[in-house]
Formats: structure tokens, sequence, C-alpha cells
């Protein structure tokens, strides 16, 4: 069965390119080593996404992605609708402060979004970044996915 990515975007001042989003998706999966699977990738705002990063990890603070493995918990993404069978789990993404941190890193809007993405994804299959060891792997990883992407996202 091939990867099947859910997206929607529950930000409506952010539009989302959603074909960039799928397309980067299915490489950062494969990349990752599942490349079958399940995942929804959920857009939110800086306040929904620090209402989830509250309830569900404990941090009182805005975050730019928070990947919830499984069965996923992001709240009412996809109300009624089934897992797939190997469904790997929900991202969160605030899509305002990709905006913020896009201009600050001074790349595009959908590059930093797309990085988010990609990160959520290796969340999923099992990446961690919490020693600096890690999270050098992580961000190896990550520039090598965007890498393949970029010529296409800078427009």
């Amino acid at each position: 069965m091939p990867a099947q990515i859910d997206i929607k975007n529950l930000n409506p001042g952010k539009k989302i390119n959603r074909s960039e989003v799928e397309r980067t998706a299915f490489i950062a999966l494969k990349k990752g080593g599942v490349p079958e699977g399940g995942i929804n990738v959920i857009f939110v705002t800086d306040r929904k996404i620090r209402d989830l990063n509250k309830k569900y990890l404990g941090r009182d603070r805005v975050t730019d992605v928070i990947a919830f493995p499984g069965e996923g918990v992001a709240e009412n993404c996809f109300p009624g609708e089934k897992p797939s069978r190997n469904f790997l789990g929900d991202i969160a993404i605030s899509s305002d402060r990709a905006k913020k941190n896009a201009a600050f890193y001074d790349v595009t809007f959908t590059e930093e979004l797309l990085r988010y993405v990609i990160h959520g994804i290796l969340h999923l299959v099992g990446y961690k970044d919490e020693s600096q060891k890690d999270k050098r792997i992580m961000m190896e990883k990550e520039d090598e996915i965007l890498g393949e992407r970029r010529k296409k996202i800078r427009k």
C-alpha cells in the first residue's frame, strides 16, 4: 500500500501549496525508511499549536511543529475517518510560525513550511532531537530531503 498523506489547512490566513507538501512528504517517508503508511498534516495558527503543546506536552508556548505518533491526537483533524492500517500519526504545524521564521532565516514561506513537514515525519519514523548529536543527525536528514525539493520551491 503506498503512503497516504492527508492535508488539512485550519489556518485560513495562510495559503498552503498542497502539492508541494504532498510531494515532500512522500520523499521524507521514503528517505525515512517508511514509504508506506498514512499521515495527517494539519496546518494551524500559533494559538492552536500553543493549545496543543500545552494540552499534550505540558509546554505553555508556541512551537513550530508537533508530531503525534500512532493513532494521533490532533483533535477533529479528519472527523469520522478511520486511520489507514499503517497509520504513522498526525503532524500539527503552525503556518503562522513558518511565516515568521521564513523572514528571520531569509527563506521562502514554502521552504520553511516544508522543513516542518519533513521534521514532523522524521519524528514519526523514529528520529529524535533531544541531544545535540540527535539534533545534528536530524537536521542533516532534513537538509538532504529539502535539498531535493529546493529548486522546485524557490520560485
